[in-house]
Protein backbone atom coordinates (compact mmCIF):
# COMPACT_ATOMS: atom_id res chain seq x y z
CA UNK A 1 0.00 0.00 0.00
CA UNK A 2 0.87 3.62 -0.63
CA UNK A 3 2.51 5.11 2.38
CA UNK A 4 3.98 8.85 1.15
CA UNK A 5 5.63 8.97 4.83
CA UNK A 6 7.86 6.33 3.95
CA UNK A 7 9.14 8.93 1.05
CA UNK A 8 10.81 11.59 3.34
CA UNK A 9 14.87 11.62 3.37
CA UNK A 10 17.54 13.41 4.89
CA UNK A 11 21.06 14.73 2.68
CA UNK A 12 24.21 14.82 4.91
CA UNK A 13 26.28 18.34 5.31
CA UNK A 14 30.00 18.85 4.93
CA UNK A 15 30.34 19.49 8.55
CA UNK A 16 28.55 16.10 9.12
CA UNK A 17 30.32 14.69 7.13
CA UNK A 18 33.53 16.17 8.58
CA UNK A 19 34.90 17.55 5.76
CA UNK A 20 37.20 20.68 6.79
CA UNK A 21 37.81 22.12 2.83
CA UNK A 22 35.83 22.34 -0.04
CA UNK A 23 37.21 22.89 -3.74
CA UNK A 24 35.95 24.05 -6.80
CA UNK A 25 36.91 23.60 -9.92
CA UNK A 26 36.94 25.95 -12.79
CA UNK A 27 38.49 27.16 -16.22
CA UNK A 28 40.71 30.41 -15.69
CA UNK A 29 38.15 33.11 -16.73
CA UNK A 30 38.81 36.73 -14.86
CA UNK A 31 35.63 37.90 -15.38
CA UNK A 32 34.34 35.12 -13.11
CA UNK A 33 36.92 34.85 -10.64
CA UNK A 34 37.21 38.70 -10.00
CA UNK A 35 34.01 38.94 -8.00
CA UNK A 36 34.86 36.27 -5.88
CA UNK A 37 38.40 37.79 -5.30
CA UNK A 38 37.25 41.42 -5.12
CA UNK A 39 33.22 41.30 -3.75
CA UNK A 40 32.90 37.95 -1.65
CA UNK A 41 30.08 37.00 -4.82
CA UNK A 42 29.83 33.17 -6.54
CA UNK A 43 27.70 32.57 -9.79
CA UNK A 44 25.25 29.56 -8.94
CA UNK A 45 24.25 28.00 -12.45
CA UNK A 46 20.91 26.61 -13.63
CA UNK A 47 20.32 23.26 -12.52
CA UNK A 48 19.70 22.05 -15.90
CA UNK A 49 23.56 23.49 -17.55
CA UNK A 50 25.38 20.57 -16.13
CA UNK A 51 26.69 18.00 -18.69
CA UNK A 52 25.18 14.67 -17.34
CA UNK A 53 22.34 13.95 -19.05
CA UNK A 54 20.38 12.37 -15.88
CA UNK A 55 21.65 15.22 -13.18
CA UNK A 56 18.78 17.93 -11.83
CA UNK A 57 15.97 16.20 -13.99
CA UNK A 58 13.11 15.09 -11.65
CA UNK A 59 11.90 11.27 -12.09
CA UNK A 60 8.43 10.07 -10.38
CA UNK A 61 7.45 6.19 -9.08
CA UNK A 62 4.87 5.11 -10.61
CA UNK A 63 4.88 1.83 -8.72
CA UNK A 64 1.44 2.76 -7.16
CA UNK A 65 -0.37 3.72 -10.20
CA UNK A 66 -3.29 0.87 -9.29
CA UNK A 67 -3.50 2.57 -5.30
CA UNK A 68 -6.55 4.73 -4.88
CA UNK A 69 -4.82 6.58 -2.36
CA UNK A 70 -1.80 7.48 -4.63
CA UNK A 71 -3.91 8.27 -7.49
CA UNK A 72 -6.48 10.69 -5.56
CA UNK A 73 -2.94 12.50 -4.25
CA UNK A 74 -1.54 12.15 -7.95
CA UNK A 75 -4.16 13.72 -9.57
CA UNK A 76 -4.08 16.85 -6.54
CA UNK A 77 -0.79 17.57 -7.56
CA UNK A 78 -0.86 17.35 -11.11
CA UNK A 79 -3.81 20.12 -10.77
CA UNK A 80 -1.61 22.38 -8.54
CA UNK A 81 1.41 21.67 -11.48
CA UNK A 82 -1.09 23.05 -14.00
CA UNK A 83 -2.92 25.49 -11.82
CA UNK A 84 -2.12 28.18 -14.93
CA UNK A 85 -3.20 26.50 -17.66
CA UNK A 86 -6.46 25.07 -15.84
CA UNK A 87 -7.60 28.42 -14.94
CA UNK A 88 -7.66 29.53 -18.50
CA UNK A 89 -10.08 26.11 -19.00
CA UNK A 90 -14.08 26.81 -19.36
CA UNK A 91 -15.78 24.77 -15.77
CA UNK A 92 -16.60 22.06 -17.95
CA UNK A 93 -13.46 21.71 -19.20
CA UNK A 94 -11.79 21.79 -16.13
CA UNK A 95 -13.73 19.10 -14.62
CA UNK A 96 -13.95 17.26 -17.26
CA UNK A 97 -9.93 17.09 -16.44
CA UNK A 98 -10.47 16.70 -12.98
CA UNK A 99 -12.43 13.74 -13.71
CA UNK A 100 -9.91 11.56 -16.30
CA UNK A 101 -6.99 12.08 -13.87
CA UNK A 102 -9.03 10.46 -11.59
CA UNK A 103 -10.81 7.72 -13.83
CA UNK A 104 -8.22 6.95 -16.61
CA UNK A 105 -4.89 5.40 -15.55
CA UNK A 106 -3.22 5.83 -18.75
CA UNK A 107 -3.59 9.39 -18.99
CA UNK A 108 -2.30 9.68 -15.26
CA UNK A 109 0.96 7.56 -16.02
CA UNK A 110 1.66 9.13 -19.18
CA UNK A 111 1.28 12.98 -17.40
CA UNK A 112 3.17 11.99 -14.65
CA UNK A 113 6.00 10.37 -16.83
CA UNK A 114 6.03 13.49 -18.84
CA UNK A 115 5.95 16.19 -16.03
CA UNK A 116 8.34 18.07 -17.77
CA UNK A 117 6.76 21.41 -15.85
CA UNK A 118 8.51 20.11 -12.70
CA UNK A 119 12.00 20.23 -14.53
CA UNK A 120 11.29 23.26 -15.77
CA UNK A 121 10.08 24.82 -12.23
CA UNK A 122 13.25 23.28 -10.98
CA UNK A 123 15.23 25.09 -13.69
CA UNK A 124 13.40 28.22 -13.12
CA UNK A 125 14.20 28.54 -8.94
CA UNK A 126 16.76 27.05 -8.23
CA UNK A 127 20.94 28.13 -8.73
CA UNK A 128 23.64 25.46 -7.61
CA UNK A 129 27.20 25.88 -6.68
CA UNK A 130 29.99 22.92 -7.14
CA UNK A 131 32.42 21.64 -5.48
CA UNK A 132 34.28 18.18 -4.48
CA UNK A 133 35.79 17.49 -1.19
CA UNK A 134 39.25 16.50 -3.36
CA UNK A 135 41.80 19.03 -4.75
CA UNK A 136 43.97 16.66 -6.47
CA UNK A 137 42.17 14.38 -8.53
CA UNK A 138 43.32 14.25 -12.08
CA UNK A 139 40.19 13.73 -13.64
CA UNK A 140 37.97 16.56 -12.52
CA UNK A 141 41.09 18.65 -12.89
CA UNK A 142 41.09 17.39 -16.66
CA UNK A 143 37.28 17.99 -16.47
CA UNK A 144 36.46 20.84 -15.11
CA UNK A 145 39.45 23.35 -16.12
CA UNK A 146 40.03 23.25 -20.06
CA UNK A 147 42.94 20.34 -19.67
CA UNK A 148 44.33 21.26 -16.12
CA UNK A 149 45.19 25.02 -17.58
CA UNK A 150 42.20 26.31 -14.72
CA UNK A 151 42.14 27.15 -11.64
CA UNK A 152 40.75 25.16 -8.05
CA UNK A 153 39.63 27.16 -5.17
CA UNK A 154 39.64 26.01 -1.91
CA UNK A 155 36.98 27.20 0.96
CA UNK A 156 36.94 26.82 4.73
CA UNK A 157 33.87 24.98 5.89
CA UNK A 158 34.23 26.60 9.58
CA UNK A 159 31.21 29.24 8.49
CA UNK A 160 27.95 28.00 8.20
CA UNK A 161 27.76 29.23 4.93
CA UNK A 162 30.14 26.01 3.63
CA UNK A 163 29.14 24.24 6.41
CA UNK A 164 25.85 23.66 5.44
CA UNK A 165 26.74 22.64 1.91
CA UNK A 166 24.83 19.23 0.61
CA UNK A 167 26.61 15.76 -0.21
CA UNK A 168 25.50 13.83 -3.19
CA UNK A 169 24.41 10.63 -3.56
CA UNK A 170 25.92 8.41 -5.67
CA UNK A 171 23.73 5.27 -6.91
CA UNK A 172 22.93 2.69 -9.51
CA UNK A 173 19.53 3.85 -10.08
CA UNK A 174 17.90 6.91 -10.95
CA UNK A 175 15.72 8.09 -7.55
CA UNK A 176 12.03 8.53 -8.14
CA UNK A 177 10.66 11.88 -6.60
CA UNK A 178 7.53 11.77 -4.05
CA UNK A 179 4.71 13.59 -6.15
CA UNK A 180 3.98 15.21 -2.52
CA UNK A 181 6.53 17.32 -1.61
CA UNK A 182 6.57 17.35 1.99
CA UNK A 183 10.24 19.18 2.96
CA UNK A 184 13.11 20.63 0.84
CA UNK A 185 14.78 17.62 0.91
CA UNK A 186 11.93 15.66 -1.34
CA UNK A 187 12.43 18.85 -4.15
CA UNK A 188 16.20 18.33 -3.74
CA UNK A 189 16.49 14.35 -4.70
CA UNK A 190 17.18 14.95 -7.94
CA UNK A 191 19.53 17.81 -7.46
CA UNK A 192 21.63 15.72 -4.43
CA UNK A 193 21.78 12.42 -6.48
CA UNK A 194 24.30 11.40 -9.20
CA UNK A 195 25.21 7.93 -11.32
CA UNK A 196 27.80 5.66 -9.28
CA UNK A 197 30.20 6.58 -12.67
CA UNK A 198 30.93 10.19 -11.19
CA UNK A 199 31.81 8.98 -7.44
CA UNK A 200 35.30 9.98 -8.46
CA UNK A 201 34.16 13.55 -7.37
CA UNK A 202 32.81 13.24 -3.94
CA UNK A 203 30.98 16.32 -4.77
CA UNK A 204 28.96 18.86 -2.54
CA UNK A 205 26.62 21.16 -3.14
CA UNK A 206 24.97 24.42 -2.14
CA UNK A 207 21.60 25.09 -3.16
CA UNK A 208 20.43 28.74 -3.29
CA UNK A 209 16.80 29.91 -4.90
CA UNK A 210 16.39 33.20 -6.96
CA UNK A 211 15.15 36.08 -4.99
CA UNK A 212 11.87 36.37 -7.13
CA UNK A 213 10.89 33.12 -7.39
CA UNK A 214 11.83 31.72 -3.15
CA UNK A 215 9.29 29.10 -1.99
CA UNK A 216 11.46 28.58 1.37
CA UNK A 217 12.80 31.49 3.88
CA UNK A 218 15.74 28.82 5.08
CA UNK A 219 17.51 28.43 1.83
CA UNK A 220 20.32 30.69 0.40
CA UNK A 221 19.48 33.49 -1.81
CA UNK A 222 20.40 34.48 -5.22
CA UNK A 223 20.12 37.58 -7.17
CA UNK A 224 20.29 36.66 -10.91
CA UNK A 225 22.95 34.16 -10.10
CA UNK A 226 25.37 35.85 -7.43
CA UNK A 227 25.16 34.64 -3.69
CA UNK A 228 27.39 36.38 -1.30
CA UNK A 229 29.79 34.72 0.85
CA UNK A 230 32.31 35.10 3.63
CA UNK A 231 35.26 36.28 2.17
CA UNK A 232 37.40 34.78 4.61
CA UNK A 233 36.30 31.32 4.08
CA UNK A 234 38.32 31.50 0.79
CA UNK A 235 41.83 29.64 1.57
CA UNK A 236 43.49 29.34 -1.40
CA UNK A 237 43.50 29.41 -5.18
CA UNK A 238 45.21 26.58 -6.61
CA UNK A 239 46.38 26.52 -10.35
CA UNK A 240 46.37 24.23 -12.69
CA UNK A 241 49.57 22.07 -14.14
CA UNK A 242 49.58 23.58 -17.47
CA UNK A 243 48.36 27.28 -16.76
CA UNK A 244 50.49 29.41 -18.98
CA UNK A 245 52.73 31.78 -17.37
CA UNK A 246 50.89 35.05 -18.26
CA UNK A 247 47.94 33.54 -16.64
CA UNK A 248 49.56 33.06 -13.44
CA UNK A 249 50.65 36.29 -13.07
CA UNK A 250 47.25 37.87 -13.85
CA UNK A 251 46.34 35.71 -11.13
CA UNK A 252 48.75 36.80 -8.56
CA UNK A 253 47.99 40.40 -9.64
CA UNK A 254 44.25 40.20 -9.28
CA UNK A 255 44.89 37.85 -5.84
CA UNK A 256 46.84 41.08 -4.34
CA UNK A 257 43.67 43.20 -4.32
CA UNK A 258 41.78 40.72 -1.69
CA UNK A 259 40.68 42.77 1.29
CA UNK A 260 41.30 39.74 2.78
CA UNK A 261 44.14 36.85 2.46
CA UNK A 262 44.55 34.18 0.08
CA UNK A 263 47.19 31.90 -0.77
CA UNK A 264 48.60 30.60 -4.01
CA UNK A 265 49.24 26.72 -4.56
CA UNK A 266 49.92 25.13 -7.77
CA UNK A 267 49.01 21.42 -9.10
CA UNK A 268 52.27 19.95 -10.21
CA UNK A 269 52.48 16.19 -11.54
CA UNK A 270 54.17 13.50 -9.39
CA UNK A 271 57.17 12.05 -11.51
CA UNK A 272 56.81 8.76 -12.87
CA UNK A 273 53.03 8.73 -11.96
CA UNK A 274 49.43 9.33 -12.76
CA UNK A 275 49.11 11.63 -10.05
CA UNK A 276 48.81 15.54 -8.80
CA UNK A 277 50.36 17.08 -5.55
CA UNK A 278 49.13 20.49 -4.35
CA UNK A 279 52.17 22.60 -3.36
CA UNK A 280 53.11 26.66 -2.35
CA UNK A 281 53.11 28.47 -5.87
CA UNK A 282 56.63 29.72 -7.01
Amino acid sequence: MYDASSMERRYITAREAGVAHLYHFAAFDLARIYPIIAFNRLYFSRPQGFGDAWDCRPSFDIDFIDDPAWREETAQWLERLYDHGLSELTTVARERFRRLLRENGEILQRMVTEANAMAAWMNDVFRIFCFSAHADHPLIWAHYTNRHTGVCLEFETSTVFFAEAAQVIYREEYPAMPLKIKQEEDALLPVLTKPNHWDHESEYRLIAQERSKKFNHQMLIADDHWVRFPGQSLKSIIVGCMMGPSEREALKALVKQSPTPIALKQAVKIPNKFELRIVPLT
